[in-house]
């Protein structure tokens, strides 16, 4: 089980990561700020790293005793909902999915 610090520190260098792809990308716009959902499709259906948080949150969420461990809650707050297959889920995610 992390400690508090530990996470927050895990928390914080995944927050730098998506501030960082999300800027990288809004960059690359000619006309400016997109729409946010259309980002933020971008970076959690196309990029690598989108995938492999995805894929760490949907772990940390199966395998953490919510009762016992409160990393449970940083787990869950590293992706948005409806956003690989925690449980959440959201209509034009799910269609885009079923696409691929």
């Amino acid at each position: 089980m992390l400690q508090a610090r530990e996470a927050q520190l895990i928390r914080s260098a995944i927050d730098d990561l998506k501030a960082f792809y999300l800027e990288a990308r809004l960059a690359e716009d000619e006309c400016g700020f997109e729409d946010a959902s259309v980002v933020n499709d971008w970076l959690w259906l196309t990029t690598r790293m989108g995938s492999l948080l995805i894929a760490a949150r949907d772990r940390l969420i199966e395998v953490t005793d919510r009762k016992e461990d409160p990393n449970w809650i940083l787990a869950r707050g590293i992706v948005p909902r409806g956003y690989g297959t925690s449980g959440y889920t959201m209509t034009h995610v799910v269609a885009q999915e079923k696409r691929r």
